[in-house]
């Protein structure tokens, strides 16, 4: 099988090149972009191969058109997938969370993109009956690095949009998931919190010296990603994370106002939590400044 596998990925990443390639004719670009979609749709491979393909190894549109086959295959053929093959394939979607990456400075924008959506697909039909330990694997997975804390707040962010925002499930499981988000919003704000706090002490600390200029930018850019996250939270959480610790976001908030690699996102974090319309039951008796 694995001869096979190995043959195939050669036809694929050939396919890839042809596609790719400007001096391609249309007749044989759409041939190869057919054999690719065919082999989407049909082939017995498409875990194997997918893998292959998105191994850090490859160039950056070879492990993108993995991520791509990934995708397809939970989104369409997850049903009918055997327990053990669903088992073996969140696994193998976790490793390369974990290890299947460059550093965050050096990852392409859409793999990151490309593993977020994948990880998110299989949380949409697994959590939390299948998945109950989603959130501490996730938790986890930050203790590796930079790299996977800021996926972790990717999956985070495309979770909270694909249940809340666009609502892109069938009602049932929408339901589902949006209750076990809300049961475990205590200690999901906590995470958030205290991931946005360790990477602004460590920013702040190594930003004005040359020879870590490159950590300093790595602990930035989980910041960041840490404050989109929070931004597709605030709009919809109960206010009480929000005031929590006498508002102790909100002044973190503010005072990173002052960091021109940090105001916009956390400008944007406060605009949309002073827009939040306040019901009777959710008035938290705030005073003065931070009234909502």
């Amino acid at each position: 099988m694995a001869d096979q596998v190995a043959a195939m990925c050669d036809q694929l990443i050939k396919a890839l090149n042809v596609m790719m390639d400007a001096e391609t004719g249309q007749v044989y670009r759409l041939e190869a972009l057919k054999f690719c979609e065919e082999f989407k749709e049909t082939s017995s491979f498409c875990v194997p191969c997918a893998l292959q393909l998105a191994d850090k190894a490859q160039p950056a549109v070879v492990r993108h058109f993995g991520l791509q086959i990934l995708e397809h295959v939970i989104k369409f053929r997850w049903n009918n997938m055997p327990q053990q093959e669903k088992v073996q394939l969140k696994e193998c979607a976790m490793h390369l969370l974990s290890t299947g990456t460059h550093s965050i400075l050096e990852e392409e924008s859409h793999i990151k993109d490309g593993l977020s959506r994948i990880t998110v697909e299989m949380i949409k039909r697994e959590w939390p009956q299948h998945w109950p330990d989603m959130l501490k694997e996730m938790e986890a997975l930050t203790s590796n690095g930079e790299a996977q804390t800021e996926l972790v707040m990717l999956i985070l962010l495309r979770l909270a949009e694909d249940v809340i925002t666009f609502q892109t499930l069938p009602t049932q499981r929408r339901r589902d998931i949006q209750q076990t988000l809300t049961q475990n919003m205590e200690s999901i704000f906590s995470f958030m919190m205290a991931i946005l706090h360790l990477n602004v002490e460590e920013y702040r600390k190594l930003k004005g010296s040359p020879e870590h200029e490159l950590q300093a930018r790595a602990h930035c850019r989980v910041a960041v990603a840490t404050l989109n996250t929070l931004a597709g939270y605030i709009d919809w959480v109960s206010l009480v994370y929000i005031t929590s610790g006498n508002c102790h976001l909100l002044e973190m908030l503010c005072l990173l106002l002052s960091e021109p690699e940090l105001q916009l996102e956390a400008a944007e974090c406060l605009l949309i939590a002073i827009s939040r319309k306040v019901s009777c039951r959710e008035n938290t008796g705030m005073k003065g400044p931070w009234r909502l």
